[in-house]
């Protein structure tokens, strides 16, 4: 693909992804915290990618590791505001996609990536905006294995915010503002969580497989954005390791 032709709009055709209408092999870089890290100059990023020739780079919306990074939601002494935007970050988001989009490159958008099944998902110094000990809103708790799995794919998780809200109004409240700030851009599709679920070194949970405990949290936030926004939604099946198929059949006849 020439350096800084305009992208075209991403589509399908049965299983293939297509770009402008024509099937297309997507070939690019994972580069999580191109938004969230400013020592980072995407615009060099982007331009030597247009110059390989590569058409995607895959992007995280929380770089939950590294508290100097820009995150979501204010962050202040430490802890998140899960009530307040921090629109620096959404601004360099959009800028991140209208520069990919001049270059015609695909920007691949991961929603979640919380890993609720980490045991180390309480404890972890960085801190999660997900857990209360790193909020101002007072939520949300760990369980008994010192996780939050599968408490984070639960809909009707039933644990209020000292404003009155929910797992489900945050996590909706999330998805509505990449809808809000990205859903203008062509080139731009969403992936709904990086290796779906989170339960890392997992597979078995109480008797059945992970994903069987998840899989309709998937696809709850999958029919939400598509029915919000035409464009391609992006689902992980395969854990964190191993075989990469697990979970395949909930997933492999939605068009």
């Amino acid at each position: 693909m020439p350096s800084h032709a305009a992208a075209a709009a991403l589509g399908r055709s049965g299983r293939l992804m297509t770009l402008d209408g024509k099937p297309t092999l997507f070939l690019g870089i994972d580069a999580q915290q191109l938004v969230a890290d400013t020592s980072i100059n995407y615009i060099e990023v982007l331009d030597k990618i247009a110059a390989h020739r590569m058409n995607k780079v895959r992007i995280w919306i929380d770089c939950y590791w590294d508290p100097n990074y820009l995150h979501p939601w204010v962050r202040t002494n430490g802890k998140y505001n899960l009530d307040q935007w921090n629109q620096t970050y959404w601004n360099r988001m959009k800028e991140l996609a209208v520069q990919a989009n001049a270059r015609g490159i695909i920007l691949e958008v991961s929603i979640f990536d919380a890993y609720p099944g980490q045991p180390s998902w309480w404890a972890r110094s960085t801190g999660h905006a997900w857990n209360k000990a790193f909020n101002v809103n007072g939520v949300f708790s760990t369980n008994s294995q010192g996780t939050f799995f599968p408490q984070f794919m639960d809909l009707n998780h039933a644990e209020l915010s000292t404003s009155g809200k929910t797992l489900k109004d945050y996590q909706q409240a999330l998805v509505d503002k990449a809808l809000l700030e990205l859903g203008g851009y062509s080139n731009v599709y969403f992936e709904i969580m990086n290796e779906f679920p989170g339960v890392f070194g997992q597979t078995n949970c109480g008797g059945v497989n992970c994903i069987d405990l998840a899989h309709a949290w998937q696809t709850h936030w999958i029919n939400y954005i598509k029915a919000r926004s035409p464009r391609l939604v992006a689902a992980h099946v395969h854990q964190d390791s191993g075989a990469h198929t697990i979970g395949l059949q909930y997933f492999w006849d939605n068009p």
